[in-house]
Parts: C-alpha cells; structure tokens; sequence
C-alpha cells in the first residue's frame, strides 16, 4: 500500500508541478481546481485563458487532467488580514451548521513547514503562500483529501474541489464526509472548501 501511495503522489506533485510553466498569477487564488484521471490524450497538453481577474489553467499529462480557475482578489492577503474574511472573500454557499460539526469531524491543519515542502517540491512561487500568515495552498490540501481517498480505496474518476475562503498555516479546518461529498470547516464552523467525487 505503502508504495502504492507513493506512486500516487509522485504523479499528483509530477502533473501540480506543470502549472509552474505558466506565469503572472502571484497574488491569485484557487476558486475551483478539477482532477481527472483516465484521460485519452495523445500528447501532454497545457491550455490557458486569462481574463480580467479570471484565468483557467488546464495541464493533460499521462491520462490525467487538472484545471484550475483562479481569481485574483480584490484586496491583498495583508488587506485580508486586517478585515473580516467573508467581506474580503464573499461566499455564496457560505454555510453554518445549527449544531457544532467540528468535535465529530476529522481535524486538518498545514504548517508553514508543510506549505514550504510542497511549493518546493511543485515550483509554487506565489507569494501568498510565504511568511507566517501563509495561504496554505489549495492543491496542498486537494493533495491531502486525494491520498486519504485513495488510503480508504475510494472508487473515482474526478473530483471537484470548490474553495470558498482561505486557510492559513497551522489554522486546523474539520472535515466531514457525506457520501461522496467532502466539507472542511473552521471552528467557527465557516465552510472553507468542498470536495466532490465522482
């Protein structure tokens, strides 16, 4: 198993680290990132579209496929900082459980050391994912719910993950599953992402 999983991450880092062909995104942020795997493709592939505030980044490798949309906010993370989250970053499917989620949740957090290794291993240069209040990377985490899926054996071909705020070094998040649908959460109980398998 132990070598199985290895084997994944090495193709998981292998396709994230082909977006650091493209440039002129620092200060952008994942909105929604797609991976699909059993792919048919003729030769590896790299698509863009740029718009505004908007890109969608595409890399086909192997039979595998990732995009990624990205927005680049409105204010920096040092504005961000200072205010409240959800003005800064509005969330239409923001949501609050009646009852605490989070003591029944699995619990999640990335340190500054975790998000270093892995814009390292990628060739990440953003510099939202610098310093001591270090946006951890939305691939970091997709990287992290895929090898927990593939630990559990769960059967998929895609999976979805939509970020509706960030989380930041050593913040721990909670998640839950249902069914198919993964959900993190702060204490606060905020939704911070979901993940979507099929």
């Amino acid at each position: 198993m132990k070598l199985s999983i290895d084997r994944e991450l090495d193709w998981f880092r292998n396709l994230a680290g082909g977006f650091s062909v493209f440039s002129g995104y620092d200060g952008y942020e994942i909105a929604q990132v797609e991976l699909e795997r059993g792919i048919k493709e003729e030769l590896p592939g790299c698509e863009e579209k740029k718009r505004d505030r908007y890109a969608t980044l595409k890399l086909t490798k192997n039979g595998k496929q990732m995009t990624m949309k990205l927005i680049r906010p409105k204010e920096t993370v040092e504005q961000i900082l200072g205010s409240r989250m959800e003005e800064a970053h509005p969330v239409k499917e923001r949501s609050r459980m009646e009852k605490p989620e989070t003591e029944g949740g699995e619990k999640q957090s990335w340190s500054a050391a975790d998000i270093q290794n892995f814009t390292e291993a990628v060739g990440d240069t953003n510099s939202i994912h610098r310093g001591e209040q270090a946006i951890v990377p939305g691939l970091l985490m997709l990287e992290t719910m895929f090898l927990e899926c593939e630990k559990q054996e769960m059967v998929w071909k895609k999976i979805k993950m939509r970020f509706y705020k960030p989380v930041f070094a050593s913040q721990p998040v909670w998640t839950t599953r249902e069914g198919m649908e993964i959900t993190a959460r702060t204490k606060e109980e905020d939704v911070c992402w979901k993940m979507w398998l099929s």
